[in-house]
């Protein structure tokens, strides 16, 4: 199988570490509020196009939860490195993290070191890891609609 280009070619275990990372990118700082749960939602519907509902997207979630709960962070972000595959598909998710972190308008320590960290993990260089926080915060500071 070939590893897809866009989000929207994962299949749905490429998904479910895709909400997964950004679970954890969330809740590096200690809680999951409500905007960054929105944000999840929001990633997953425009980079899908629609094409995974409410209820789908919050079975991901359940999952996801559930496999952070029941390892550590670098058993996770492992997994989640091998599920997604491609080069192209880890940096695009962890582009989305990022979002996810800044979405309530700053990021704290601990979201940084876990979000630099899992750069790390993913093999990607400080050099990336920091141009794609930098751009992380343009793009998560425009506003954040409701779900429906």
């Amino acid at each position: 199988m070939t590893s897809p280009e866009s989000v929207a070619d994962f299949s749905q275990v490429q998904l479910t570490a895709l909400v997964e990372l950004m679970l954890m990118a969330a809740s590096a700082d200690g809680v999951v509020s409500d905007i960054e749960n929105r944000r999840i939602a929001r990633n997953v519907e425009k980079s899908t196009n629609g094409a995974v509902g409410a209820e789908t997207l919050q079975n991901m979630m359940t999952t996801a939860i559930n496999r952070i709960d029941s390892g550590d962070r670098d058993s996770r972000l492992a997994s989640i490195k091998k599920r997604l595959r491609a080069a192209a598909a880890v940096e695009g998710a962890l582009r989305m993290a990022i979002q996810v972190a800044f979405v309530d308008g700053k990021i704290g320590a601990r979201e940084t070191q876990f979000l630099t960290h899992a750069a790390a993990e993913f093999g990607l260089s400080s050099e990336v890891a920091l141009q794609l926080l930098a751009e992380g915060r343009t793009i998560s500071l425009a506003p954040t609609p409701p779900v429906a």
